[in-house]
C-alpha cells in the first residue's frame, strides 16, 4: 500500500507540473525567440560596423601607396635629372588614372583617382580657394630641370567615392622639394 501511495504521489506531481496552462509555454518559447534573435542583430550590427572601419582602413592604406609612390618617381626623376644633366618630364593622364616618364607608365590604383573631396580648397599649403583642377601643374606635367627644380603645383589622389584625399606638392623654390598633405576637415602636412 505504501509503495501505491508513492505512485500515486509521483502521479500526482506529474500532473501537477502538467497543470500549467499551454500558452504559457508558447510565451515563454517566443520570449526566448526574441532574445535569440536580439542577440543575433547584435552580432551583425557589430560585424558590419568593423567591416566598415577596415573598408575605410583600407581605402585609406591604398591612397597613402599611391601618394608615396609617386613621391618616390618624383624624388627619382629629380635624381636623375640632375645626375644625366638632362630634363626630364613627369606626364599626368587623368582619363587613364596614369603617369608616364622615361617610357614607364604607372597607373593608379583601381580605387583611386586624380581627384579630391568635394568642398576642398587649396592649395593645401594656404587653402584660399575651390580646387579646380585635380592636377594643377602646367599642361599637366612635371618639369624636371638639370639643377634639380622642377615645376610647381599640386597632384590632388582621391579614393573613388571622393570621400578621402590627399595630396602631392612642389612648390615655386630655388630647392625644390615636395609635401605630402592628407585631408580629414582640412589639409594637414604628413611628416
Amino acid at each position: 500500500m505504501l509503495q501505491q501511495q508513492k505512485r500515486n504521489c509521483c502521479k500526482a506531481d506529474i500532473k501537477i507540473v502538467h497543470l500549467y496552462p499551454q500558452k504559457n509555454k508558447q510565451h515563454a518559447r517566443l520570449g526566448t525567440l526574441l532574445i535569440e534573435l536580439m542577440i543575433v542583430i547584435c552580432i551583425v550590427a557589430v560585424i558590419f560596423g568593423l567591416s566598415l572601419s577596415q573598408f575605410s582602413f583600407f581605402t585609406r592604406m591604398r591612397l597613402m601607396t599611391d601618394l608615396h609612390k609617386l613621391s618616390t618617381v618624383i624624388m627619382y626623376l629629380q635624381q636623375r635629372a640632375i645626375a644625366t644633366g638632362n630634363s626630364i618630364d613627369l606626364v599626368f593622364n587623368q582619363n587613364k588614372k596614369s603617369y608616364s616618364y622615361l617610357n614607364v607608365t604607372d597607373t593608379l590604383d583601381d580605387k583611386v583617382v586624380f581627384g579630391f573631396v568635394s568642398g576642398a580648397t587649396g592649395p593645401p599649403s594656404n587653402p584660399s580657394s575651390p580646387i579646380k583642377s585635380p592636377i594643377t601643374f602646367k599642361n599637366t606635367i612635371i618639369v624636371f630641370s638639370s639643377d634639380g627644380t622642377c615645376s610647381s603645383g599640386t597632384v590632388y589622389l582621391s579614393d573613388s567615392a571622393k570621400k578621402q584625399s590627399v595630396a602631392l606638392t612642389t612648390p615655386v623654390g630655388e630647392i625644390s622639394h615636395m609635401r605630402l598633405y592628407s585631408y580629414q576637415n582640412g589639409w594637414k602636412l604628413l611628416e
